[in-house]
């Protein structure tokens, strides 16, 4: 069994414990007698009344929900890092890397194309063009905008809105990883 099989199996008993947890929690919640919400005749004398009783129930069951809701944010977590995810022991893990590395080095000579803009246009008091950030991987281009949204916000745009250096240095350092675990899979 591979890992992506694992994880998906491992997803699939979550989403079912999930499912019966609900299930349970909701036809329990069903099957209270109809003067539940009507306190005021719930008396009942001794240390704990039929009131405390239900209330501990209803608790328990809501509790059981937020659980099961709990499981199924765990569940969509596994599956989104599946989709993205390059395992080791997949057929076809080389292809998938190699595309991985061509759109992270697109990324990155279009970062710097775009910085190298940046500083001739800061010249004269402009700023870079920033089609020359666009490129055929939509991927690619969510992951410039947010770059380009981030550093705005932080204040770390250049002059003429160059990214600062990390931008295409991380970008080096995950070229460099992947290429290594590719020498590794040959």
């Amino acid at each position: 069994m591979t890992y992506r099989e694992r994880r998906e199996a491992r997803a699939a008993r979550l989403r079912e414990w999930a499912d019966k947890r609900e299930a349970n929690a909701a036809a329990s919640l069903a099957a209270e007698p109809s003067y539940r919400h009507d306190w005021a005749f719930i008396t009942q004398p001794g240390p704990i009344s039929e009131r405390t009783r239900m209330n501990a129930r209803d608790e328990r069951r809501y509790e059981s929900l937020a659980k099961a809701e709990e499981m199924r944010a765990k569940v969509d977590n596994i599956e989104a890092a599946a989709d993205r995810a390059i395992y080791s022991d997949d057929p076809d893990a080389r292809e998938q890397l190699e595309r991985r590395i061509a759109g992270l080095e697109a990324e990155r000579r279009a970062i710097l194309a775009y910085n190298a803009d940046c500083r001739a246009k800061a010249k004269t008091g402009g700023h870079g063009d920033l089609k020359l950030l666009e490129w055929d991987s939509p991927a690619g281009l969510r992951s410039i905008a947010n770059i380009v949204e981030d550093c705005a916000r932080a204040g770390q745009l250049r002059p003429g809105w160059a990214l600062p250096a990390y931008a295409s240095s991380n970008l080096s350092g995950n070229i460099a990883r992947l290429r290594k675990r590719l020498a590794e899979l040959a």
